[in-house]
């Protein structure tokens, strides 16, 4: 009694406080959302009107919702934002979404509930209209998102198999894929666009369909529309899912089987209804013929079935009907064989014998890639890398939910848990333990249980907070719906981190540029050697759309233990004495060659008598340096470049005399500040002659702190010394450089990237939106402070203060053009810094909360010494480095973490090489970033990933060595260049030092 009496206490006391609270909160939400969105500072006279205004629309939400019978206390959550101590968009677009999500599920609460939650069997509930809608809106709307983020047309390496195979009715590589390739060719006879975009259309449409079944699982089996559609939700914007949902690739419909198998058990637990055990094994078989992986899934498969319904074991004829539709998917096996008779366009004539067939359709080509980790001293950071990828994939906020809810959902159906748990662990322990780049791809059923546990668990939580409740019962009620906003913030959290990569991406139509280029360029009959990468676009165009059918593209595949480099410099030497040949790839084999590599429409052509120099369009030459060298002339791509983007130049030149030494020729932009970028090229005697011109394309990135305004693009040439000094030879007419032109460098249009985001606005209406540092220089602190600049704004006179002391001044210069820019400054080492800016001399005030001005510098967030930034080309950012032991001991193994961050949406498959050297001995490890599980190919802007690199110290090692990282295209061997003035200028344009010392 006294319990009772105690809860209406309470009850009474919250109904007179909650209200006004309530309003309160959302009178201060609102007034300061309307004060920060506008960039100017706010008055003090505006921000009370606003909170007036702000009251006003509280007091009636309260009014509406408690005649609504409904509790008011959601609108207490805009407070968390109200009473932020600094502006956070962030923030405050997370408290608007979880307030939200939170008064909808609340509302939702009292609707019926359908299915195996209701106490249904058998599934023979007839759903409302509305509900039966649902499931198909999920669908309907991730679809849209997908089309409007889809890749535009071919696409390199399986992707453009995956789009030549359909068009033509080819058989892919193995396992051959004959499912996908029939359901993909129906796709490509519909009248849009290109084939290839047909192709990608049918990966969105799979993965589409994919959450649209996981919705209706789990609001099937726990009778809430809330968790199936955050079940959804938060798979969907899984960035590795949205990406196969852009692209043609195979993934996305194995995706699909895995959460129809998944959907087909849970309605079988339901009531044990034979026809969704005849369902379930259809859709296994499909998804078996599609793909051999989904093999593995039968364990949590056959444990559930066996937890659910123990007497299958003991009646076989309950069989009979499953079997069947288990075999009959088999037959679309004979796709292979028969279609591979009929001679097409893009074949493996293998699998016309029986023992080709079977090693085709179940891979058996890979079978030594299986498992592999498993036995190897790797496996624990292997499965350290499995961590890494679902912080990239889900953030540990949303995978440690999945897990926690998952196993709620146990306390209601524990075979729930061995289902979408045996599914998580079997598909994760097999990825995890496969020799494969594309670890992040093979985790689709994975991510596809964890989606469906969570769901299963909110489901089961929300289902308890149904009807009317107690006083005392409501903070249950209370605290599931606050869940669910919270999931939904993280998942749309997740989904605005990756959609400004996957925008970039839908415009990004460089694969077919690329290959129409290569094919228009080559010579009549010519035959292009290229890799996987780039001979799928080519063929495609080739097979399917008819351009230029008389090259002939070949893929140049590994051939065992012999270096690649050695490969293909066979097949040039077997081909280019008949024809014309094109080379992809560059290797270091190639300098031993007799023959001259020509570029080409971003390949080489293999030149075996004098270069034919194109001197067309070339300005500026001839010119004479110092007897030595004549500059010919240059041509320059494009006047205009961005900070992160490339600068391109062809530079001809040729010897006045047989050379004597080595001779280096550079190209440098220069501004205000310097260097901005720059490329050197070094020719030996036995490279040059003086009968031959030479051209060669110069491409470098600007470096990240290159300010807006115009550049001065020069060239010249210079000699190096043993001791490592040089000199610039004089160029006649005086000077040691040759003018080429000038480059004008515009804001960049997309923000910087950066591992310490901010949003700090200030009353000219410009924004700091990061900060990094980097101390790779001893004795220094490089402070990099991102900015977005409104146009028209003046520059910025920047001061950093440690205390009340200035320790570095910069300045964020003015642009006609809004976008971002970044300001390095160097400062003594250490954290403890603030931030103050001047225009033309006046105090420029930071805005704090409601935009109100702040008299005081903008205090700056630290991080700890030895913190990186280092920019690598453009596309990717050294962040962080460790190594252990500290100092490299002879005979034992160095291991090392590397942290990069992706710059931009990358489309190039890059290298991570660490290096320990000295005297007379060398050892490094080269390879796809953490141990080949996350290619560049996959990364998104602001992606963080954990690179881990082993190097075993040579016995014989002693003296001083150094440590040294660089980046380099795996493909054409380009080493993407260092974007620090400092480093360059030490000798470090393509490979950091990370530590110098003497070994004990």
């Amino acid at each position: 009694m006294a319990v009772a009496d105690k809860d209406r206490s309470q009850g009474r006391l919250v109904q007179r406080v909650l209200p006004a609270a309530s309003a309160l909160a959302v009178g201060l939400y609102l007034s300061r959302l309307w004060c920060e969105a506008r960039p100017q500072a706010a008055t003090w006279a505006a921000s009370a009107g606003a909170l007036a205004a702000g009251l006003a629309v509280g007091a009636v939400a309260v009014a509406l919702l408690r005649w609504r019978r409904l509790g008011a206390w959601p609108l207490l959550l805009p407070a968390a934002y109200g009473l932020w101590p600094c502006p956070s968009p962030r923030l405050a677009l997370a408290a608007g979404i979880i307030t939200v999500v939170t008064l909808l599920v609340q509302a939702g609460a009292r609707w019926p509930r359908v299915g195996a939650a209701a106490g249904v069997t058998g599934g023979a509930v007839r759903e409302p209209p509305l509900r039966k809608l649902l499931d198909l809106s999920v669908a309907g709307a991730f679809l849209a998102l997908y089309v409007a983020t889809l890749a535009p047309s071919v696409q390199p390496a399986d992707a453009g198999e995956f789009q030549l195979v359909t068009a033509v009715l080819g058989i892919a590589h193995p396992p051959g894929y004959p499912l996908y390739t029939l359901l993909g060719k129906a796709f490509t006879l519909l009248p849009l666009r290109d084939p290839a975009w047909r192709a990608n259309l049918f990966a969105a449409v799979c993965a589409a369909a994919t959450l649209g079944v996981v919705s209706r699982a789990v609001r099937r089996a726990t009778g809430s529309a809330v968790a199936g559609l955050l079940a959804a939700l938060t798979l969907g914007l899984v960035p590795t899912f949205w990406s196969q949902a852009t692209v043609a690739n195979a993934r996305s419909l194995t995706a699909l089987f895995t959460a129809l198998a998944m959907y087909w058990l849970l309605r079988y637990g339901e009531g044990r209804a034979p026809r969704y055990l005849v369902l379930f094994a259809a859709t296994f078989g499909l998804g078996a013929t599609h793909h051999s992986s989904i093999i593995l899934l039968a364990l949590p498969f056959a444990a559930y079935l066996v937890a659910v319904d123990p007497r299958l074991l003991i009646e076989p004829r309950r069989w009979l009907a499953p079997l069947g539709a288990l075999l009959v998917p088999l037959l679309v096996l004979l796709y292979l064989p028969l279609r591979s008779a009929m001679n097409p366009s893009f074949d493996s004539p293998s699998v016309r014998t029986w023992g080709g067939f079977v090693a085709h359709v179940l891979a058996l080509g890979f079978q030594g890639d299986f498992l592999y980790f498993l036995g190897q001293p790797t496996l624990g950071l292997r499965f350290g890398i499995l961590a890494d990828i679902l912080r990239i994939e889900l953030g540990w906020g949303l995978t440690l939910l999945a897990v926690a809810l998952g196993l709620y959902a146990a306390r209601r159906r524990w075979v729930w848990a061995l289902l979408w748990g045996g599914v998580a662990a079997v598909n994760a322990f097999a990825a995890i333990t496969y020799r494969a780049p594309q670890t992040v791809e093979y985790l689709l059923p994975a991510y596809v249980a964890l989606a469906v546990g969570l769901g299963l668990g909110l489901g089961t939580l929300l289902a308890g907070c149904a009807g009317p409740l107690p006083f005392a019962e409501v903070r249950g009620r209370s605290a599931a719906a606050l869940l669910a906003g919270l999931v939904a913030w993280l998942a749309v959290a997740n989904g605005l981190a990756a959609y400004p990569g996957f925008l970039a991406l839908h415009r990004d139509n460089s694969a077919r540029e690329q290959a129409v280029a290569l094919l228009q360029a080559a010579p009549p009959g010519a035959l292009i050697l290229a890799n996987w990468h780039r001979a799928t676009p080519l063929w495609y165009l080739q097979q399917v759309e008819g351009l230029r059918p008389d090259v002939t593209v070949t893929y140049v595949y590994p051939e065992g233990a012999t270096p690649n480099g050695e490969v293909w410099a066979r097949r040039i030497g077997e081909a280019v004495a008949s024809r014309a040949v094109i080379v992809t790839n560059l290797y270091a084999e190639f300098a031993a060659l007799p023959y001259h590599l020509v570029p080409l429409a971003g390949a080489w052509r293999v030149q075996p008598g004098p270069q034919q120099a194109d001197l067309a369009g070339l300005a500026g030459g001839p010119r004479d340096l110092d007897g030595k060298l004549l500059f010919l002339g240059a041509r320059i791509a494009a006047p205009d470049a961005r900070p992160g983007g490339a600068v391109s130049v062809e530079l001809a030149w040729r010897p006045a005399r047989p050379l004597d030494r080595d001779y280096s020729w550079f190209v440098h932009l220069v501004g205000p500040q310097g260097i901005a970028g720059q490329q050197d090229l070094t020719y030996r005697p036995e490279q040059a002659n003086g009968a031959e011109a030479l051209v060669d394309t110069y491409r470098f990135t600007l470096r990240p702190n290159a300010t807006p305004g115009e550049y001065r693009l020069i060239a010249g040439a210079y000699i190096t010394f043993p001791d490592g000094k040089w000199q610039r030879l004089p160029v006649a007419g005086g000077g040691d450089s040759i003018e080429l032109g000038t480059i004008r460098v515009a804001p960049r249009s997309e923000p910087p990237a950066t591992a310490a985001p901010l949003d700090v606005a200030w009353a000219d209406g410009s924004r700091l939106v990061g900060i990094d540092y980097d101390d790779s220089v001893a004795g220094q602190r490089r402070v990099y402070l991102h900015w977005y600049r409104p146009a028209g704004a003046a520059s910025l006179d920047l001061v950093l203060l440690r205390g009340r002391q200035p320790v570095g001044r910069a300045q964020a210069a003015g642009s006609a053009e809004a976008g971002y820019q970044t300001v390095a400054c160097d400062v003594p080492p250490g954290n403890g810094l603030a931030l103050a800016a001047s225009v033309q001399g006046r105090p420029l005030a930071a805005l704090g909360p409601w935009h109100l001005p702040l008299a005081r510098p903008v205090p700056l967030p630290g991080r700890a010494p030895g913190a990186r930034y280092v920019d690598l080309g453009g596309e990717m950012v050294l962040t962080g480095v460790r190594w252990q032991p500290a100092t490299p001991t002879p005979g034992a193994r160095l291991q090392a973490e590397l942290q990069f961050m992706a710059a931009r949406p990358l489309t190039h498959d890059y290298s991570i090489s660490l290096s320990l050297e000295g005297q007379g001995w060398h050892a490094q490890d080269d390879g796809t970033p953490a141990m080949g599980a996350i290619p560049t190919l996959k990364w998104l802007p602001g992606w963080q990933v954990r690179d881990l690199r082993l190097i075993d110290v040579p016995s014989a090692a002693q003296g001083p060595a150094r440590l040294r990282l660089a980046a380099y295209d795996a493909f054409t061997l380009e080493t993407l260049a260092v974007g620090d003035d400092r480093l360059a200028q030490a000798g470090q344009g393509t490979q950091v030092t990370l530590w110098e010392g003497v070994l004990p």
